[in-house]
């Protein structure tokens, strides 16, 4: 896992501690009301739209449409859960995300349809902000 850049913070009465260098991604919501933003892989040749899924537990869930169109092969089959709570059983394999400025390995589970997910193993470490009436979503690690 890879740590966030850190800096010393002082008082004028001294050292106070060390604080994270925090990073903001921004994105948007879509037509249903799902925070939404643009990811990077570096299997994947272009950017794609993810969903923000806190009822996934996993770190990226993509379609088959688009790992097919990108050549990618399965390395093996993976348990995960979704917002129903029922354990589920996916092919996947391990990519590399373009994620707050570092390429990081991540799992990926494949799916036959839907939207791709960011799941709650990459978000748990982030502060996501939902501007409803604005239509925005901020990203925060």
């Amino acid at each position: 896992r890879s740590e966030s850049p850190q800096y010393d913070v002082r008082s004028r009465n001294g050292w106070l501690g060390r604080a994270a260098i925090m990073s903001t991604r921004e994105g948007w919501l879509d037509s249903h009301d799902r925070p939404s933003l643009f990811l990077r892989m570096e299997e994947i040749p272009d950017q794609f739209p993810a969903i923000g899924d806190t009822g996934y537990n996993g770190y990226l869930w993509l379609s088959r449409g688009l790992v097919e169109m990108a050549r990618i092969e399965m390395v093996g089959r993976a348990k995960y859960t979704m917002l129903d709570n029922i354990e589920r059983d996916g092919a996947y394999f391990d990519g590399h995300l373009f994620w707050f400025g570092q390429l990081r390995e991540v799992r990926v589970i494949v799916g036959a349809i839907g939207d791709p997910l960011i799941g709650t193993t990459l978000l748990r470490e982030c502060l996501l902000e939902v501007d409803f009436p604005a239509r925005t979503v901020k990203l925060t690690r």
